[in-house]
């Protein structure tokens, strides 16, 4: 290993539309990659990724991995905790001590976790004075019914304890409230919230102890008026909110790494609403350059101590975005050529195995519609016997 390069620690249990490519913003940073993760993940394909190092059972392998003294914390200049499954069992109330030695905040684990919960983060941003949606807390089906009827609609429902990765229900009247309300337990706890019709705006930054370094947004091409959004595809854009508001979730968690925010556009009145903050990668880092914010550069200043401010740099300018090969994939769908070239464009040509990995996803999700487009893969796909086994196996090089 060259003596200036830096060593990063990359734990995943799941392929999304932003790790693989964030491997190559690492490897830009001069950063010696070494991934935690199970076998069969997309990323893994990835030239840039040095070290595999193998888990079994999920998000739970790789966080048996992390605190049973197989890596050290002290041996890496970063962590990224790839997906909220890991970071969620991280902070969880029986973690082992050396779990907290890998958590991406500065601050009270409580923090952090209070925005990985849909009620915690929406009660949170609320005493913070952040822009969030109404909502409405309730217990049980009658209060939820109670609850939904007052705030009107159409609403969001999801119990208090459902993790982001869960779906969340869209309520658009009364019989559908009542028939949800049903299905909510007499002792569990839902957040009710109000279902703001607008375009999906997400944004992706890098912090340091909670101060954000470099940021850029872009918004959906497609309205979320029934809740249905690209994630895959639409313009760089920008807006006065962004940067207070991610200044007050940098100072409320101490977060240091890459994270994310969703938020909503209204169109009546041009508001932006916080729907939620993503506290590990998403997508997609690696287009920052089209609108002149250099996440590596930014990256390698936060491991040397002298960081600077990066702000996007297209205020007036409008830039399309969009990534492969999900992108392609709607185009696909759409029937639109015109996407599916934009979307090549983005196609990994400087990582083929990544490439050759991608493509292979967008063939066989083309031949069988009803597939998912990003499915993680498990032991059963792989051929692998289930294992109770929380540890790794011997670290290979790729």
């Amino acid at each position: 290993m060259a003596s200036n390069e830096k060593r990063v620690l990359v734990a995943v249990s799941r392929d999304g539309a932003g790790i693989a490519r964030l491997l190559s913003v690492l490897h830009n940073a001069n950063c010696r990659i070494t991934v935690v993760a199970p076998p069969g993940l997309e990323l893994l394909s990835s030239r840039f990724c040095h070290r595999h190092a193998v888990t079994w059972n999920g998000a739970k392998g790789v966080v048996g991995a992390l605190t049973n003294g197989e890596f050290d914390r002290s041996d890496f200049d970063f962590a990224i905790i790839a997906d909220s499954e890991i970071l969620e069992l991280l902070m969880a109330p029986g973690a082992p001590k050396e779990a907290k030695v890998w958590l991406p905040t500065s601050g009270p684990a409580a923090a952090g976790e209070s925005f990985l919960l849909a009620t915690e983060f929406a009660v949170s941003a609320k005493r913070l004075g952040l822009p969030v949606p109404e909502f409405r807390l309730a217990c049980g089906p009658y209060q939820v019914l109670k609850a939904g009827q007052k705030l009107g609609f159409p609403l969001r429902l999801r119990p208090i304890r459902n993790r982001s990765l869960q779906s969340v229900r869209i309520i658009e009247n009364a019989a559908m409230l009542r028939a949800a309300s049903r299905t909510i337990p007499a002792a569990a706890t839902a957040v009710l919230q109000r279902h703001v019709s607008g375009i999906r705006v997400r944004t992706n930054a890098l912090m340091n102890n909670g101060f954000p370094l470099a940021w850029f947004s872009w918004q959906s091409r497609v309205d979320s008026n029934r809740g249905t959004s690209s994630r895959f595809f639409g313009t760089a854009y920008d807006h006065v909110d962004v940067e207070p508001v991610l200044h007050r979730l940098g100072e409320r968690t101490g977060f240091t790494g890459f994270c994310g925010a969703n938020w909503i556009l209204e169109r009546e009145t041009n508001l932006l609403y916080l729907l939620g903050f993503q506290p590990f990668p998403t997508e997609p880092i690696d287009a920052g350059r089209k609108v002149g914010v250099d996440f590596a550069a930014a990256l390698a200043q936060l491991m040397s101590n002298a960081s600077t401010v990066q702000r996007p740099g297209c205020r007036q300018e409008v830039i399309n975005l969009s990534i492969f090969p999900e992108a392609a994939i709607e185009a696909v769908k759409k029937r639109s050529g015109a996407l599916l070239l934009q979307s090549l464009r983005d196609a990994p040509f400087d990582d083929l195995r990544l490439l050759a990995a991608q493509l292979r996803r967008l063939v066989c999700t083309c031949l069988r519609p009803d597939a998912t487009a990003l499915n993680p893969p498990t032991q059963a796909c792989l051929g692998i016997e289930p294992s109770s086994n929380l540890g790794t196996q011997p670290a290979s090089l790729l």
